[in-house]
């Protein structure tokens, strides 16, 4: 009885592995979006297949607006009163 239950349990999880692989292997080759039924993913995405680089990124600007927002004052740490 024990060996037949084991058996049934084992059959389960090996069943289960293949529809798990199909379905990655549906995903890898893009038949099968990644977003899946999550509709703020999918906005992303849609979002950024539209977006084209009109230019390359400058870093000298990139390290300007970062040293200005490192410079800027945060109003010091509030004192903890426990």
């Amino acid at each position: 009885m024990l060996g037949t239950l084991f058996l049934l349990m084992a059959l389960l999880v090996v069943i289960g592995a293949l529809f798990e692989r199909a379905r990655v292997r549906r995903t890898v080759d893009g038949d099968e979006p990644l977003a899946g039924d999550d509709p703020v993913l999918r906005g992303i995405l849609r979002e950024s297949e539209a977006w084209e680089e009109d230019e390359p990124l400058d870093e000298d600007e990139i390290r300007e607006e970062e040293d200005r927002f490192w410079e800027e004052d945060w109003g010091g740490s509030e004192e903890w009163r426990g």
